[in-house]
């Protein structure tokens, strides 16, 4: 929650002459300690101490995945996490500032300036793949979905504002199209389940898709 609950601080004062610019109470903003390298140096070694407590719970949660990780601070702060981070996914660029003062549209916005190239590069691998697949793919719904459930398809491309709504019987292993008020939409549950099983899924424009289909999938096997 804070730097001086992460590394008790509280008990770290009762040893340790400090100041601070702002409210006396509040020792996780802007602590200067006083010790043998300096004030400025003393600061810092605290907060890599608490940078290294966030890394070291939120590797484990993402999976050691290399999914993009986006820093929101203010500048100074940026490269001293870069120092002790261990996710492969973090990118060079952040979010400099306050993230207390950008609303949550903004704070998307510019963390999606930050990330954006690196999801246009992953894109523009995974349509190199299809290429290069040597037949390796499948573009029929039906046979989509079960190759999903069976956690086969390694990247899949579905096309942005279309539906194709029905069924399917995990039982059966039966999909049927239908439209009415229990369908349910057949792109997002191949989605859905892609995901689940460790596939990459890319939602774009049907004219961005090899071959311009509404689903394509890169099958593992």
């Amino acid at each position: 929650e804070s730097l001086s609950k992460a590394l008790n601080i509280d008990e770290f004062l009762s040893t340790k002459q400090f100041h601070t610019g702002t409210n006396m109470g509040r020792a996780d903003r802007a602590a200067v300690f006083h010790g043998h390298g300096g004030a400025e140096e003393d600061q810092k070694t605290l907060i890599k101490q608490f940078f290294r407590e966030i890394d070291k719970q939120l590797t484990p949660f993402l999976n050691d995945r290399e999914v993009p990780l986006v820093l929101a601070g203010v500048e100074y702060l940026h490269p001293i996490y870069h120092e002790i981070n261990n996710h492969n996914g973090l990118v060079q660029d952040g979010v400099n500032g306050n993230p207390d003062q950008f609303s949550i549209d903004e704070l998307h916005s510019r963390a999606w300036q930050a990330v954006s190239g690196v999801f246009d590069k992953e894109f523009e691998q995974a349509v190199i793949n299809v290429v290069n697949s040597n037949g390796n793919i499948s573009t029929e719904l039906d046979d989509l979905i079960k190759a999903a459930y069976q956690g086969k398809i390694e990247t899949l491309f579905v096309s942005l504002n279309e539906q194709n709504r029905g069924f399917f019987d995990e039982n059966s292993f039966e999909v049927k199209t239908a439209e009415n008020g229990n369908s349910i939409d057949l792109l997002d549950l191949v989605s859905v389940k892609t995901m689940l099983n460790g596939g990459n899924v890319f939602a774009t424009h049907r004219n961005n898709i090899p071959g311009g289909h509404q689903a394509l999938g890169l099958l593992r096997y």
